[in-house]
């Protein structure tokens, strides 16, 4: 009997943890050395004493003592965390888990508890916790940061870009034509800097997702080419696209911007010949290549050109050479769309990327919109232009007039109806999105019921996220992010009223 009694004592102490056993009135009966140590007692002066008034702190002791005496009634054996008080006063954390002691009759007689120090994993975890809160505000002063940056900074730029390209087509001398094209390069450097370090604070930040839906890859694609066959015949380049009657599952803002940052790369770095779209049909999905006759790329750095800020042969930061950003885009809004990115380049001769996008579902069941065609009989195109800002909507008016079209320009969606309600019936409505009491989707809603005439649109916005714009499923309606490449802007007009 008594050397059942050593090997329980032995094993009692040999517990790398807390074992404290009360009396049914909550008195220590028996403690291992590893208490002792860790409360700064020694055993005489912890045997006997009221574990509540000794060890747990005053304003958890009415609590506590609830729980021991509902443990002793029923006989529950649960798990819990509370602190206890050393010697010197410090609280310590301790994990517990308490089995009630009973007699051969069921009688409760008291609790053998069992518990571990977690103050210090859980110092750790408040730490991390406390850490997490501080990142999630920071994310989120930084999300409306960004959306009021998109937007402020983008106004500016917008108006400043407008006058220059009005200017640039009236008659000058070729002095000044040399200091506005100039002026128009390096606008057009900070405009792209600005949008391109937006979109990866975006992308960086998760707040951007996929969207996926089935999609009508040629209208897609004829979106880019629009885009950018301004900037590739300024270059003497050819630029074109295969007709594809393909139907695609992808997010279509998404894939568009990708798509569109390879052509605008693909153009930059060509000097001579061409920028190719060309589709290619594969088992379940369809690779969409965008090919040029450039620079191309060596090796060894085809890798490394989707890190942000990553350019061959550039170290000296040219930014006619681009910012290093474009690509980097692209890769992660592959990631995000979960399509495979693949390159392929010959230096001196050229590079392929492509993207392999997932094949959709033609629904044959969607009732096709019938659209009422504006013949234009030879006159030149009625722009109905609406926004709120006073110095956009003047650049924005002069340049389209130097350009030969008609403008009816309003400050606000009730101004653009009693525009239509005075009779005019513009070819195309061109309308920023942020207006007062009607936004742009609203406005372009209304004038079109005013027509009777789905009238083709074009939707402009600052704003760092198109999101909302996107959920609207607004059809008939391009939309273009500030700022505004005027060539585009006076492309798209034109191809919407061809």
């Amino acid at each position: 009997m008594q050397e059942n009694s050593i090997i329980f004592k032995d094993a009692f102490e040999m517990i790398r943890g807390i074992v404290v056993i009360l009396d049914s009135k909550g008195q220590v009966t028996q403690c291992n050395s590893y208490f002792v140590d860790l409360t700064g007692y020694v055993a005489s002066e912890i045997i006997g004493v009221d574990w509540f008034e000794t060890f747990i702190p005053e304003n958890d002791r009415v609590a506590i003592r609830e729980f021991f005496n509902k443990v002793m009634s029923k006989g529950l054996n649960d798990g819990y965390t509370n602190s206890i008080l050393t010697k010197d006063g410090e609280q310590r954390i301790i994990e517990w888990h308490s089995k009630t002691l009973d007699k051969a009759n069921g009688q409760i007689t008291g609790m053998l508890c069992t518990g571990f120090d977690v103050t210090e994993r859980t110092a750790i975890a408040a730490e991390l916790d406390k850490s997490k809160k501080i990142a999630i505000a920071a994310s989120q002063t930084k999300t409306r940061f960004l959306a009021a940056a998109s937007h402020d900074l983008r106004q500016p730029l917008q108006s400043l870009g407008l006058y220059l390209a009005a200017l640039s087509k009236l008659s000058v001398q070729s002095e000044q034509e040399n200091i506005i094209y100039k002026m128009r390069q390096s606008l057009s450097t900070m405009g792209e800097l600005i949008d391109s370090l937006l979109n990866i604070s975006k992308l960086d930040s998760g707040s951007i997702t996929a969207d996926l839906c089935d999609v009508n890859l040629q209208e897609l694609l004829e979106r880019v080419v629009i885009n950018n066959i301004q900037q590739a015949q300024s270059k003497g380049l050819q630029l074109e696209c295969d007709t594809v009657d393909f139907v695609v599952h992808t997010d279509p803002g998404l894939l568009e911007r990708l798509i569109e940052n390879l052509v605008t790369n693909a153009i930059r770095y060509t000097e001579q010949g061409h920028v190719r779209i060309n589709c290619l049909r594969e088992r379940d999905s369809v690779r969409v290549a965008i090919s040029d006759t450039g620079i191309g790329i060596p090796e060894n750095h085809i890798k490394s050109v989707f890190e942000e800020y990553y350019q061959v042969n550039n170290q000296v930061r040219d930014r006619r050479k681009g910012l290093g950003l474009g690509l980097s885009i692209v890769k992660q809004i592959s990631q995000i769309l979960d399509h495979s990115l693949d390159v392929t380049s010959v230096p001196n001769d050229g590079s392929t990327f492509s993207v392999a996008v997932p094949l959709g579902q033609l629904n044959t069941n969607t009732k096709a919109e019938v659209l009422k065609k504006i013949e234009l009989s030879g006159h030149d195109p009625v722009v109905l232009f609406v926004d709120d800002d006073p110095a956009v909507l003047d650049a924005t008016t002069m340049l389209l007039s130097v350009c030969g079209m008609k403008v009816h320009s309003a400050l606000s969606g009730e101004d653009a109806l009693a525009i239509v309600d005075a009779g005019i019936r513009p070819d195309v409505i061109l309308s920023d999105y942020r207006l007062p009491k009607y936004n742009g989707i609203e406005v372009i809603d209304r004038v079109r019921i005013a027509t009777g005439t789905n009238l083709p649109a074009i939707l402009v916005t600052g704003e760092a996220s198109t999101e909302e714009i996107d959920n609207n499923n607004l059809s008939n309606c391009n939309v273009l992010q500030k700022p505004v490449d005027p060539d585009k802007l006076i492309a798209l007009i034109n191809h919407l009223c061809d």
